[in-house]
């Protein structure tokens, strides 16, 4: 889903990338300091669950326990927050399918993915 950047905090909303059944991610871009824009993941808590305190301290969670693990495979965590009512994680963007998609396309062609792609 294309739109038109939508302002939130520091951030621009471009796309929705992906969306399920307790939060979206959107492509967006880091307006940046000093002028330095850069593309992040933006995953934000759906509206319909924004005020589950439970959900909202397991989402903060995983934004903390993302941000201690370092590895190549693993996307950075920038920055946790909250804009009005809507929590969300910023994460490096990775362009390219995630290994879920490959998975599932391997799988209804009957297809093995080698252990060195996943």
């Amino acid at each position: 889903m294309h739109l038109d950047p939508l302002p939130f905090g520091n951030y621009y909303l471009l796309e929705r990338i992906a969306i399920g059944g307790m939060a979206e991610v959107y492509l967006s871009k880091n307006s940046g300091t000093r002028g330095k824009e850069q593309l992040v993941a933006l995953k934000r808590i759906l509206p319909n669950i924004a005020e589950d305190d439970d959900f909202i301290a397991m989402f903060i969670d995983e934004a903390k326990i993302a941000g201690h693990l370092h590895h190549d495979n693993i996307a950075s965590i920038f920055d946790l927050g909250k804009i009005n009512e809507s929590y969300f994680i910023a994460m490096e963007y990775i362009s390219g399918h995630d290994i879920r998609t490959l998975w599932d396309k391997a799988n209804v062609s009957d297809l093995r993915l080698p252990i060195s792609l996943c």
